[in-house]
Order: structure tokens, then sequence, then C-alpha cells
């Protein structure tokens, strides 16, 4: 079975966004039995991680630093990203976010929104139902 790697950042925000990107890593972290998650310290210590170790993806949040999802494409890792940034957006192969309206080419909207996250109704742009 194909692992994945989940990478963790130590960055000290606690926007709304940041804690529903970090909220979804951690559901996926939960769920996915074949993955093993790394603390970033930086991309000399997470190369040599990676080339020890078999991973087929790696999944994130947007706080990923550009330069290290481009070295990560580089060695081919699929990569997953938990929120939408401008500058992932050629890198990454799939970008998630549940905090912006729908589109056609990137898994967003608010049917990506974990329900355990709501606190209130969210308007789904879709289907105009509401979620609860």
């Amino acid at each position: 079975m194909n692992k994945a790697l989940i990478l963790t950042f130590d960055v000290q925000s606690k926007n709304v966004r940041t804690v529903a990107y970090r909220a979804t890593l951690e559901y996926i972290q939960e769920n996915l039995s074949n993955a093993t998650v790394y603390k970033f310290t930086n991309n000399q210590d997470l190369l040599k991680y990676v080339r020890e170790h078999t991973f087929s993806s790696v999944i994130s949040t947007n706080e990923i630093p550009s330069d290290t999802a481009f070295l990560l494409k580089g060695i081919g890792l699929v990569q997953i990203v938990i929120g939408m940034r401008t500058e992932l957006m050629d890198i990454s192969d799939i970008m998630i976010d549940p905090l912006i309206r729908n589109s056609e080419k990137y898994l967003n909207g608010t049917g990506y929104l974990l329900t355990s996250l709501l606190d209130v109704r969210i308007p789904d742009s879709k289907s105009k139902s509401k979620i609860e």
C-alpha cells in the first residue's frame, strides 16, 4: 500500500482559516491508516527523511513553504494541500479548501468542510441547502 506523509508546521496562527485547515489535516491523519506524520523543521532534514522512507504523496496545510512544496514536487511526490494559496496553485496536485466558493478545478466549497467545525449553518452555493 502506498504511504502518505503528513507534514505539520509549528506556525503560531489562530485565525479561522488556519484552524479549519489544521482540523481537516488532523481528521485526515486520524482516518488514513497508511499515513506518517512529520513535524517540519527544515528542507534538508525533510529530504533526508523522505529518502529514508517510501512515500507516494504528501499532505499539508497551505502553511507549507513554497520552496519545500517545489522540492517535494521535484522528487515526484503527489501533493495535497489543504487551503488555497496562490503560490502553491501550480505546484500542488490537489487543493482542498472548504472555505471558498466552489470551483470546477479545485476541491473547495462548504461540501468539504468538516461538520464538526460548524457551529452555525452555512449555505452551500450549488444546492442552496444548508449544512448542519
